[in-house]
């Protein structure tokens, strides 16, 4: 694997998962940006899908939800595109920390989202 390429907004999606996930979400965030002809973001944190903007979404805001075993988090802006486009890089299952977010939610969308 090269080594990251450092972006700005590297250190806010980072500080936004809990600290002892911090692993694991940096290396999930290398594995999201060898892919980002399906996810990325801008400046700002909007994540693209494609190259689709999904307005109202926050790429620090979505990696806290994966990585929280938070019920009450699971419907925010963006969530099951992010989710259907993390399905759509085949990313591996064990990154996703929050058990509220199913397989079943992930594959629903996945299926007729065009990228």
């Amino acid at each position: 694997m090269l080594p990251r390429k450092e972006d700005p907004y590297d250190r806010v999606v980072l500080n936004s998962v809990p600290q002892g996930m911090k692993n694991e979400a940096s290396k999930a965030l290398d594995f999201i940006k060898e892919h980002s002809n399906i996810l990325k973001w801008n400046d700002k944190g909007e994540i693209l899908i494609g190259n689709e903007l999904i307005s109202k979404t926050n790429i620090a805001d979505l990696f806290n939800i994966i990585f929280t075993h938070n019920k009450k988090k699971t419907n925010v802006a963006g969530i099951q595109e992010f989710l259907a486009a993390l399905n759509l890089m085949n990313m591996p299952k064990h990154y996703v920390k929050n058990n509220y977010l199913t397989a079943k939610n992930v594959k629903s969308k996945a299926q007729w989202m065009k990228y």
